[in-house]
């Protein structure tokens, strides 16, 4: 497995995230959103989360939404109309880079922002205590 720190987006709105990729490569990637500022404990978690799909064949995105981790913004600009944008920014970033069975897991407001984001780009979504 490796796991690379990446960057995508436009400019004034770049958002920073992990990619994890499997030892063999697989056209299937899960998109990881964290909650609400996605502060805490749950990145570890989500992390650890992760490596487990990584290990079992599955290109995984985990990024921070504009105004959380290292992504660009400040958290008072943050709006459900941005976190819908850098999610689809984030399915986008997949399909340029050729990965056409996604699959978005959303924890809490996660959830809500990946039920708002519905596009046919996306194959499987798993909602965890959404909003």
């Amino acid at each position: 497995m490796k796991i690379s720190k990446i960057l995508f987006g436009d400019d004034d709105k770049e958002i920073a995230g992990f990619l994890y990729s499997p030892n063999e490569r697989n056209l299937q990637a899960i998109i990881i959103c964290h909650g609400f500022t996605g502060k805490g404990k749950i990145h570890r978690r989500l992390d650890r989360i992760a490596r487990n799909f990584c290990k079992n064949g599955f290109i995984v995105l985990r990024f921070y939404f504009r105004g959380s981790g290292e992504s660009k913004g400040k958290l008072e600009d943050v709006s459900i109309t941005s976190e819908i944008e850098d999610l689809k920014s984030a399915i986008n970033f997949l399909w340029k880079h050729g990965y056409r069975r996604v699959g978005v897991l959303g924890l809490s407001l996660g959830g809500a922002i990946t039920v708002l984001s519905y596009s046919k780009k996306v194959k499987a979504i798993v909602l965890w205590n959404p909003v």
